[in-house]
């Protein structure tokens, strides 16, 4: 019953986002994992079945010295109502005695599948179940998407008239493609706010950004950030606005000892 309940939420997240366009042909091939060294599925391989609607699945896992095979299930795909055959969603069951991970999948319209898994353990070790998901791009796939990053954090500066920190960031796009507008965040996880209990964030625009291209952002916050240390976290991109070869470079750290 747990894990039917965990599948109904899994595929309700999938079916309210936008919607897209994309063909049972779509999902057919050999797909990588985006990064080198996840500790998740590392690739998989999508076949046709011989029904309409479903397809196989053959995963694999992070392991060492070689990938460990998962095997081979049954995939499922989605449309977004009962009448439309352009699948963008599928979703598998993998069981492994011990545990079963359930898996969602989102075809999105710049050619990557994004992938989450939901591991339920079954057995007495205590482990806890745990979410995860990783992007992936087909094998022959010429990689075409940006990728922002945080290239540097500066040494904070106070302004003694306007009594602020001043926190200076360089926003690159190392992909090959230009990458939209969107907001870099700054995280100051040391210090809380007292009107809200969380920490101090700030926040600021990224204009769009050619290949290559960098642009500097300037946050505020209103005190010294050196307590006597200093610890600040900033993320480009932090709404996910834009579709990136890599989502999870996007976060740099400032860590100085006052």
């Amino acid at each position: 019953m747990k894990v039917k309940k965990m599948l109904c939420a899994a595929l309700l997240i999938l079916l309210v986002a936008a919607g897209l366009t994309a063909y049972e042909g779509d999902f057919y091939g050999d797909w990588v994992n985006v990064d080198p060294d996840t500790r998740g599925i590392t690739r998989f391989g999508i076949v046709p079945s011989g029904s309409p609607g479903i397809a196989v699945v053959h995963a694999f896992g992070s392991c060492s010295p070689t990938d460990c095979d998962w095997g081979q299930e049954k995939l499922i795909l989605y449309g977004a109502s009962v009448v439309d055959k352009n699948y963008q969603f599928a979703t598998a069951i993998y069981y492994k005695g011990y545990a079963q991970t359930i898996i969602t999948m989102e075809y999105r319209d710049d050619g990557r599948i994004f992938l989450d898994y939901y591991t339920q353990f079954l057995d007495d070790s205590g482990r806890e179940n745990y979410h995860a998901y990783d992007i992936y791009k087909k094998k022959s796939q010429e990689e075409k998407c940006p990728d922002l990053i945080v290239d540097k954090i500066y040494d904070p500066e106070w302004d003694a008239n306007q009594k602020i920190s001043r926190i200076k960031a360089v926003i690159v796009n190392i992909g090959n493609v230009k990458a939209g507008a969107s907001i870099a965040q700054l995280i100051d996880p040391s210090t809380l706010d007292p009107s809200s209990g969380n920490p101090y964030d700030a926040y600021a625009k990224v204009p769009e950004l050619a290949p290559g291209e960098s642009y500097t952002v300037e946050f505020t916050l209103p005190y010294w950030v050196f307590n006597p240390d200093a610890t600040l976290r900033v993320t480009a991109d932090y709404k996910d606005q834009v579709s990136e070869c890599d989502e999870k470079n996007n976060t740099a750290l400032y860590d100085v000892i006052g």
